[in-house]
């Protein structure tokens, strides 16, 4: 097997780790308390799920 010096390695394995990085912050989802207005200006809006999580009882 052939080995490769430092010099090659590290900058090639620090960018893949740098896109990683990048591409799974992009994607790593966001969780908010929201108010009604919140909710009201983004309906329907694509990329955004609302989840209702409150209590039967108060819904």
């Amino acid at each position: 097997m052939k080995k490769y010096p430092l010099e090659i390695v590290a900058p090639v394995m620090f960018a893949f780790v740098f896109m990683f990085t990048l591409i799974y912050a992009r994607f790593e989802p966001h969780i908010e308390d929201v108010d009604m207005n919140y909710v009201i200006e983004h309906v329907g809006i694509q990329g955004y799920v609302l989840v209702d999580v409150r209590p039967e009882e108060i819904k």
